[in-house]
C-alpha cells in the first residue's frame, strides 16, 4: 500500500516517523532525568528529616524527658507528606510516635532491617512503592543510644512523576504534530517541484515540446529545473534536426526512386523489343549457328536485366519491399539456364566449368527459381572473373528430404586469386570489394553479394565462406525447399534446344479458349506494338493497336472490345486516367483492363490496381505469361465473358 503511495505521502511519513521517534526518545529520556531528580530529592528530604529528628532527640533522650521528646515528634507533623515518625530505645520501646498511643509498645523488627536495633551508626533509607524510610541514629558519647525513624509518603511524588509523564507524552505529541506540519510544508514545497517537472515530462511526451517547467528558486530544486528546461531546449533542437535530417532523406528516397523507377523504365522499354523480336526470331526456321546466336542474345539481354534488377533489388532492400515468391520450378531448366549463361565464358577463359548434381535431388522444386539462379549466378560471374586456371565448380549436395520438403546444400568453387581473412570483412559491404584493386582491374558494383546475402536471409539461408590469398574461394548455402511434382514455367524450358514454331505451339495451346475474343492494345512504342502483336498472331489472336489512352477511348466509342492491354506511360492520355475515364462509362465498367508496363515498381502497382486495373504484366514480359493473363481475367464461358 505504501509503495503506491506518492513520493509526497511517503517523505512525510519518513520524516513524521523519523521525527516521533527521535522526540519519543528525546522525551523519555527527560522524563527519566526527572523521575530520577525527584526520586533523589525525596530520599534526600527524608535523610534530611530522619538526621534532623535524631539530632533534636538527643538532649531529650540523655534527660529521659518523653514528654519534650514527643513534643519534637509532634513537631515532624508539619510537613504534609510526613506519614509517620517515632523514636524508639535500642531495646526497641517507642519513646515517642506520632501516634501517641503506640508510645511504650515495642516495634517489630523487619527482616529487611535486620540490624535494626543493632548499634549501626550509619543512617539507612527504605522504599517501596508508596513509602520512603528514612532510619537515623542518635549518637551520645559516641554510643548509639535510640533510632529516629521517619516515613515520608510517596504519593505525592508519584503524582509529581505521573505530572512529568504525561507532560512528557503531550509535549512530544504537539511536538511531532508540529513537525508533521512542517515536514508537510516543506515537502509540498518540494514536490509541487517535482510534480511541476512531471506535468512538463507528460505534456512533452504527449507532443507539446514547448511546455517548461520554469522553476525561479536558487536551490537545489530550482537548478534541478533549470537543467530540465536545458535539456528539453536541447532536445527540442536535435529533433528539429532529426526532422529535417528525415525530411531531406524522404525526399532523397522519393528521388531516388523516382529516378530507378524512370531509368527501369527507360531500360525495360527496348529490352522488351530486343527479347521479343529475338524469340519471334527462334520460332523461325533458321540455321543452328543463327539459333545460337539469337539464343546468346536473349541470355546476354537477361543478364543486362539482371544488372538493372540488382540495382532495383538492392533499393528494394533498404526499404525492406522485397519479397520471396514461391512456385514449381524445374530444377534441370535452372541448372541448364545456368550453364548455358556461364560455360561459354568459362571456356574462353581455358576454364574447366562443371556442374555436379546429387542423384537424390528432385526433378522439380517449390522455391523462387528467380532469386536462388540470381544468387547463383552471382557466386558463378564473380568465380569465373577471378579465376584465370583451374575450375569453377558448382555443386549440389542431397542433405535429406522430410515432410514434403529437401535440404539441399549449394557451393561454388573456384582456384582463383582468393582473399585474405582480413579481406573478408569487406565482403557484404555495399558498393565495396574485398581489395580496392579489385575494382580497377575487374570492374563491378560490388552490389551482387550484398544482395545475395539479403535474398538468402529471405529465404532462410546463411553464406559460408572459405578463401585464402592465391588459393581460391568456397562459397556454401543451404536451402530448404519444397518438392514439385511439375514444371510449369516456359521460361524454364531450354532456349539452346527450342526448335521453330516451338513458341507458336506452346501459344496456341494456352491460347485455345481465346478464340473469338476481341483484344484493344494502347501502347505508345512501336517496337514494342510490333512484338505483342506478333505473340497474339502466333497464338491465332487478332489485336487492335492505338498509341495512347486517348485513342483507346475513341475507339471504344466505335467498336467492342472484350479485354485492354494498356501501357502506362504515354503520351496524350496515359493508361491510369484512361482506365479511370474507360470504367467512368457504365456500358465499360466491367470491361477488364490489364496493365503492361516498363514500370515494375510496388508503387507502379498499386497505382495501377487502384485505378481499376485487374492485372500486372511488367516488361519484358514472356509470351505465355500474357496469354495466361488473358485467359484468367477474362474466364471465357458463356455465363461471364463481358462483352460491351
Amino acid at each position: 500500500m505504501i509503495s503506491a503511495s506518492s513520493i509526497r505521502t511517503k517523505l512525510i511519513l519518513g520524516v513524521s516517523v523519523v521525527h516521533a521517534l527521535l522526540m519519543a526518545l528525546f522525551v523519555a529520556d527527560l522524563v527519566s532525568r526527572q523521575n530520577e531528580f525527584v526520586r533523589d530529592e525525596s530520599t534526600r528530604f527524608a535523610k534530611a528529616l530522619g538526621q534532623t529528628l535524631a539530632a533534636n532527640s538527643n538532649s531529650w533522650l540523655m534527660m529521659h524527658d518523653y514528654a519534650g521528646l514527643q513534643e519534637i515528634v509532634r513537631s515532624q507533623s508539619q510537613f504534609t507528606n510526613l506519614k509517620t515518625a517515632k523514636v524508639f530505645s535500642m531495646d526497641g520501646k517507642i519513646l515517642a510516635h506520632t501516634d501517641e498511643s503506640k508510645i511504650g509498645r515495642f516495634i517489630d523488627v523487619n527482616k529487611n532491617i535486620p540490624d535494626l536495633l543493632l548499634p549501626v551508626k550509619d543512617l539507612k533509607t527504605l522504599e517501596d512503592a508508596d513509602s520512603i524510610v528514612a532510619i537515623a541514629p542518635i549518637v551520645s558519647g559516641g554510643e548509639v543510644v535510640g533510632k529516629a525513624w521517619v516515613k515520608i509518603d510517596k504519593t505525592v511524588v508519584n503524582q509529581i512523576l505521573g505530572d512529568i509523564s504525561r507532560d512528557g507524552l503531550i509535549y512530544t505529541v504537539f511536538a511531532i504534530f508540529v513537525g508533521a506540519i512542517l515536514a508537510g510544508v516543506v515537502i509540498r514545497s518540494m514536490t509541487n517541484h517535482l510534480n511541476r517537472l512531471m506535468t512538463v515530462a507528460e505534456a512533452v511526451r504527449h507532443g507539446d515540446r514547448a511546455k517548461r517547467a520554469e522553476i525561479q528558486t536558487k536551490d537545489e530544486m530550482g537548478r534541478l529545473g533549470r537543467a530540465f528546461d536545458s535539456m528539453l531546449d536541447t532536445l527540442e533542437k536535435n529533433e528539429r534536426s532529426l526532422e529535417k535530417a528525415k525530411t531531406d532523406a524522404n525526399k532523397a528516397s522519393v528521388a531516388k526512386g523516382e529516378f530507378l523507377a524512370n531509368m527501369s523504365h527507360e531500360i525495360r522499354t527496348p529490352m522488351n523489343g530486343i527479347i521479343g523480336l529475338v524469340n519471334l526470331a527462334l520460332n523461325e526456321p533458321t540455321s543452328p549457328e543463327v539459333r545460337g546466336y539469337l539464343t546468346k542474345v536473349v541470355l546476354s539481354s537477361q543478364t543486362l536485366l539482371g544488372v538493372l534488377n540488382d540495382i532495383l533489388d538492392f533499393s528494394k532492400l533498404e526499404a525492406g519491399r522485397l519479397r520471396i515468391e514461391n512456385s514449381v520450378f524445374g530444377f534441370d531448366a535452372l541448372m541448364d539456364n545456368l550453364r548455358r549463361l556461364y560455360e561459354d565464358n568459362a571456356k574462353q577463359k581455358g576454364l574447366e566449368f562443371r556442374i555436379e548434381v546429387d542423384e537424390g535431388v528432385p526433378r522439380f522444386a517449390v522455391g523462387d527459381a528467380l532469386r536462388i539462379q540470381q544468387v547463383l549466378s552471382n557466386l558463378l560471374g564473380n568465380a569465373i572473373k577471378f579465376t584465370d586456371k583451374g575450375h569453377v565448380t558448382l555443386r549440389v549436395k542431397f542433405l535429406k528430404i522430410a515432410g514434403g520438403s529437401v535440404d539441399l546444400r549449394f557451393s561454388v568453387e573456384d582456384t582463383g586469386i582468393g582473399m585474405a581473412p582480413e579481406a573478408l570483412e569487406k565482403l557484404f559491404q555495399p558498393f565495396s570489394q574485398a581489395d580496392s584493386s579489385i575494382t580497377r582491374r575487374f570492374g563491378g558494383t560490388g552490389l551482387g553479394l550484398v544482395i545475395s546475402r539479403s535474398l538468402l536471409d529471405l529465404m532462410g539461408a546463411k553464406f559460408q565462406v572459405t578463401s585464402q590469398s592465391g588459393m581460391g574461394a568456397q562459397f556454401i548455402f543451404d536451402l530448404t525447399l519444397g518438392v514439385g511434382s511439375q514444371a510449369t514455367s516456359v521460361s524454364e524450358k531450354n532456349l539452346a534446344k527450342s526448335t521453330a514454331g516451338q513458341l507458336a505451339h506452346a501459344l496456341t495451346e494456352k491460347a485455345g479458349a481465346l478464340e473469338g475474343v476481341r483484344i484493344l492494345i494502347a501502347e505508345d512504342d512501336q517496337v514494342n506494338q510490333l512484338v505483342v502483336k506478333n505473340v497474339l498472331k502466333l497464338a491465332g489472336l487478332g489485336a487492335t493497336i492505338v498509341a495512347n489512352g486517348q485513342e483507346a477511348l475513341d475507339v471504344l466509342q466505335k467498336e467492342n472490345y472484350d479485354i485492354v492491354l494498356m501501357d502506362i506511360h504515354m503520351p496524350v492520355l496515359d493508361g491510369i486516367e484512361a482506365t479511370k475515364r474507360i470504367h467512368a462509362q457504365a456500358r465499360f465498367a466491367k470491361v477488364p483492363i490489364i496493365a503492361m508496363t516498363a514500370g515494375v515498381t510496388q508503387v507502379e502497382r498499386e497505382r495501377c490496381l487502384a485505378a481499376g486495373m485487374c492485372d500486372f504484366i511488367p516488361k519484358p514480359f514472356e509470351s505465355t505469361a500474357l496469354l495466361e493473363s488473358l485467359v484468367r481475367n477474362l474466364r471465357v464461358s458463356k455465363n461471364n465473358v463481358n462483352i460491351v
